[in-house]
């Protein structure tokens, strides 16, 4: 399995870091399919919007739902989610040399979200890159069945680990 969990904790930007790294990717000539995450602007007394951006159509798609303020149940919105999935379903088909997924979360650490999809891409023998919270790498491993492949939340590094995976004969 070639997956390569970029494990970040709080204050970490870690969006900011994973979309440097797929730029630098391109730069590199590694075609890219995907997921990244973005945040929109916040509303009085509730949390930001929250996108992601299919990297393969460079089309964004809303993934939260409105709750109203002081909202603290799951803000994930099913629809959204559905869009996005299919996303990641047409990446794990595409010819891609490398998938990105935006998160490995609570919902995927509790069999929900994405995590189908994500199976789908590593069982397809895509090499993955795949933002870990610090607090979920235990159910990440979990998931997949062994040790994580934990790469720095640094572009430069998950550049170079791609690299490596992708063309392993090609120096630096």
């Amino acid at each position: 399995m070639r997956a390569g969990a970029v494990v970040f904790g709080d204050g970490v930007p870690i969006d900011t870091i994973m979309a440097a790294a797929v730029a630098g990717l391109r730069r590199d000539g590694i075609a890219v399919a995907g997921l990244l995450q973005r945040f929109g602007a916040g509303r009085a007394g509730c949390r930001r919007e929250m996108w992601v951006e299919d990297v393969a159509g460079a089309t964004c798609y809303r993934i939260d739902q409105d709750l109203g303020p002081g909202a603290v149940g799951c803000v994930l919105d099913e629809g959204g989610l559905g869009v996005a999935a299919a996303a990641l379903r047409r990446a794990a088909g595409s010819a891609a040399e490398v998938a990105v997924v935006n998160r490995f979360g609570k919902s995927e650490a509790a069999g929900r979200g994405l995590r189908d999809e994500i199976a789908a891409i590593l069982m397809a023998g895509m090499p993955l890159l795949i933002a870990v919270r610090d607090d979920l790498v235990a159910d990440w491993e979990a998931f997949i069945g062994q040790r994580a492949t934990v790469l720095a939340a640094d572009a430069g590094a998950i550049r170079a680990w791609a690299r490596d995976v992708v063309r392993p004969d090609v120096p630096a």
